[in-house]
């Protein structure tokens, strides 16, 4: 398997980390009842690319600089004090990438840039959240995510409106 480059995302990678998106995020199981909107995730990108101090985001690309998968969170003020908070968006690898190194620079990098926004609680339930508990994916994902030094707090539920 190739080993993969780090680098924050830029404005050339939009289209295909659309492509990405469209097909890979309704396969998750909460997000399939989603419409995914091409505007919408390439207006968030675009516009969110220079907006270092409140949204990162990082792609791990092959030997051609094509992304194969990446990592993204912000950084803003808690609602409830002057502490700043950071959470995951969105962590994806290419099934043919994946592997544990990948998926350790991705929750690292995302890790340093949460800590240099001086984040005194960073959440890792983005991706984690999307699995049902006991699922394979959910025990990867929670093995991963201790081996960085995350901790479980409880659960999260979402609410079936169909």
């Amino acid at each position: 398997m190739e080993d993969l480059t780090l680098r924050a995302y830029k404005q050339g990678d939009v289209p295909h980390m659309i492509d990405i998106i469209m097909e890979y995020v309704p396969q998750l199981p909460n997000y399939k009842k989603f419409t995914m909107n091409r505007d919408r995730i390439e207006y968030v990108l675009r516009h969110n690319i220079d907006n270092a101090n409140a949204f990162g985001c990082w792609v791990l690309c092959d030997t051609h600089d094509v992304v194969q998968g990446g990592v993204a969170g912000y950084c803003v003020m808690s609602l409830l004090s002057l502490d700043f908070v950071a959470d995951d968006v969105f962590f994806f690898i290419m099934p043919q990438f994946r592997n544990l190194r990948h998926a350790n620079m991705l929750i690292q990098v995302y890790k340093d840039w949460a800590i240099s926004h001086n984040a005194k609680l960073i959440r890792a339930s983005h991706t984690g959240g999307s699995y049902r508990e006991g699922s394979k994916e959910q025990a990867m994902f929670d093995e991963l995510l201790n081996r960085q030094g995350f901790r479980p707090v409880g659960k999260i539920f979402h609410l079936d409106m169909e």
